[in-house]
């Protein structure tokens, strides 16, 4: 059978349009298919939109607060295999975890040979990577057979470099392997194989990476993303609970608040769509017909100029003083050069005429930091100071360039919230502000950051 679907996608103002044939990858979070009330959920979303034809599951989380996702257990035993400690009780949740899945969801399958299998691989000294990927393996099998789908295993397609990101040979495979329009595929998501055959994992959360190859491999007309929020919030909505969900934001936007320590979508999950413009739909699956977050390769900022607030704690700054630093050509250099000598990254720079200021993150600093003022004195600079325990908070939008009065807002609504600036970074772009604060002044210059920005 063909699925033969309406001719236009329609998102918000975005349109594209390919043919008569719609299709879409569909990427479904652990929260959303922790129990197998979850699971149904999740049944009916693929099957009210044929066009959802590639679907990639995580591992199950949390059935309820108290529980423990499915990864973790994992995790906990290869600890334990590690000390050659009994890791029973960690199995014997997962079995019935997943049996009782497959008994509440009605299935005709038997996973015990599976299982059996998986932990005589433990037993024999399997290494942490095909561990910790069978909560994707065994629970992408429960969902294919709830779908009555195909199920393709990871490690067939999915190739990883022994940096631990996807080998482009993965686009051809997973096509080759995903090519039937008539036929709906689970592909199990996080995990994958190196050149060698051996099973390797992404980093947490690649399940998000796993769909975003998928969609790339197959030219989709759209990724979705499904999990337990309604897409993006403006900002932490534990710090502004009235915080507005973000409607449209572009792949680079998302990049600058993902750095600032926003986080729903893997970081590597931009690139392969981004390489085809294809665009990625943050959705509900606890609310479907909510309309989520549309991450697409640009947008109109006329009605929403400044698109997020993102912040993240833990920095400090390296302030160098030397007279005439501005006629000194090698000088920024060497600076960076040392940090870098010592495996620290200079996050952010900043230069005035005489003075140098090198923002770094603090982990991994405190064993380092007196070879780096060591190190800094012998540049043979004036002076060298150091400011702990900083906070940066970015504002971001492509529309900003739009706001006359941002600064005067900006100034004055963080003012009244009593916070002192410690440091200001326009970026290389036109698209976001980054501002430093005292790390006690945190939740104060987010709020006022969110008072100053106009039509939220």
């Amino acid at each position: 059978m063909t699925f033969i679907l309406p001719q236009k996608i329609v998102c918000g103002s975005f349109l594209r349009t390919k043919g008569n044939i719609m299709l879409k990858i569909a990427k479904f979070g652990g929260t959303s298919l922790a129990t197998a009330e979850q699971m149904k959920k999740v049944r009916d979303i693929i099957n009210a939109d044929m066009s959802r034809r590639i679907i990639v599951p995580s591992a199950p989380g949390k059935a309820h607060k108290d529980d423990v996702k499915i990864t973790d257990l994992l995790l906990m035993i290869h600890e334990k295999v590690k000390m050659n400690q009994s890791f029973d009780n960690e199995w014997d949740r997962i079995v019935s975890r997943f049996q009782t899945m497959i008994k509440d969801l009605n299935l005709d399958i038997d996973l015990s040979s599976e299982l059996k299998t998986t932990k005589d691989k433990i037993l024999s000294g399997a290494g942490e990577d095909y561990i910790v990927s069978r909560g994707e393996a065994i629970n992408g099998r429960i969902l294919a057979a709830l779908l009555g789908a195909e199920f393709v295993e990871a490690g067939d397609v999915i190739i990883i470099n022994s940096s631990g990101k996807v080998h482009p040979s993965s686009y051809e495979k997973v096509l080759s392997r995903c090519s039937d329009s008539g036929k709906r595929y689970v592909i199990p998501g996080f995990y994958g194989k190196n050149e060698e055959g051996e099973i390797r994992t992404l980093s947490r959360g690649g399940s998000d990476v796993t769909g975003a190859v998928a969609a790339n491999a197959l030219s989709a007309d759209l990724y979705e993303n499904w999990t337990d929020v309604s897409g993006f919030m403006m900002t932490d909505p534990r710090i502004i609970p009235e915080a507005a969900t973000i409607q449209q934001i572009t792949y680079q936007e998302l990049r600058d608040l993902a750095y600032m320590g926003a986080g729903v979508l893997h970081d590597e999950a931009i690139f392969p769509v981004q390489e085809k413009g294809i665009p990625i739909n943050i959705r509900n699956t606890n609310r479907p017909l909510d309309d989520g977050t549309l991450i697409l390769p640009s947008r109109d900022s006329s009605t929403q100029k400044i698109c997020g607030i993102s912040g993240v704690k833990g920095f400090t700054a390296f302030t160098i003083k030397k007279a005439m630093r501005n006629a000194d050509l090698s000088l920024s250099r060497k600076i960076v050069e040392l940090f870098e000598s010592h495996d620290i990254l200079a996050e952010h720079i900043l230069s005035g005429i005489d003075t140098v200021t090198v923002v770094v993150k603090e982990n991994g600093l405190e064993l380092k930091k007196d070879k780096i003022i060591e190190g800094l004195k012998a540049l043979e600079v004036d002076e060298v100071k150091v400011d702990d325990k900083m906070s940066l908070v970015a504002m971001v939008g492509n529309g900003m360039k739009f706001l006359p009065n941002l600064m005067t807002d900006l100034f004055s609504s963080l003012a009244a919230e009593g916070v002192t600036l410690r440091m200001i970074d326009f970026g290389s772009s036109d698209q976001n502000i980054i501002i430093g604060v005292d790390e006690a002044d945190h939740n104060k210059a987010i709020k006022g950051i969110y008072k100053s920005i106009p039509s939220k």
